[in-house]
């Protein structure tokens, strides 16, 4: 597979009226899905100061989408900050990729 799985998003979600926090990592493979279909696994993580989390997929079938997400959230904890780097890792079947984020002003 050439190195397409990169095209990302990291949405931040802070709702001000309340303390709850939440996000969503978004990874969206931009070549043919059938491109996919060899894939066994799939591992992707993301790291902040405050934060970090790992999602990993073991595919049987072939995968059915070409977009890959992360969701979580909190409740009075520390939020992603405006400029913060997020630092991506993703691994698919002995393949590697790494690469940044940079969390923008809405």
């Amino acid at each position: 597979m050439v190195s397409k799985l990169v095209v990302s998003e990291l949405k931040s979600l802070l709702m001000l009226h309340s303390s709850k926090y939440s996000y969503e990592l978004v990874l969206k493979y931009k070549g043919a899905l059938k491109e996919l279909s060899s894939m066994k696994n799939l591992e992707y993580t993301y790291e902040t100061t405050t934060s970090s989390g790992t999602k990993t997929e073991a595919y049987k079938e072939p995968p059915s989408e070409k977009v890959f997400t992360i969701r979580g959230g909190s409740e009075n904890g520390a939020i992603i900050g405006e400029g913060e780097v997020i630092k991506v890792n993703v691994k698919w079947d002995g393949s590697e990729e790494s690469f940044q984020l940079h969390n923008k002003a809405k």
